[in-house]
């Protein structure tokens, strides 16, 4: 169940055996997340669908498009024109920038 957890990658294991993490190590993370280092929300700027974006970076630099679809706080979907046909890219969002 905590594997389905967004954000969960594994769980801390030594071989097959989870492992306790020590208190050091969870108060360092709490004092961190309390502090705003995790919040990547809060460091974007507001997307709405049907907006035009500006590619900054990747294979698609500098190409505009529409903004289709926002898959979560890191990735989003902008259909291009592309020799001559219309191609769904999905980016990650801070590789954007309002056209």
């Amino acid at each position: 169940m905590i594997l389905s957890t967004t954000g969960v990658a594994d769980v801390v294991r030594a071989g097959d055996e989870p492992v306790a993490v020590s208190s050091r190590i969870v108060a360092g993370i709490r004092a961190r997340e309390k502090a705003g280092h995790f919040d990547r929300l809060s460091l974007r700027r507001s997307l709405r669908l049907g907006e035009l974006e500006r590619v900054t970076a990747g294979a698609f630099e500098d190409m505009v498009g529409t903004l289709v679809e926002v898959r979560d706080q890191d990735r989003i979907v902008v259909l291009l024109g592309w020799l001559g046909c219309l191609v769904r890219a999905e980016l990650q969002t801070e590789t954007v920038e309002a056209a």
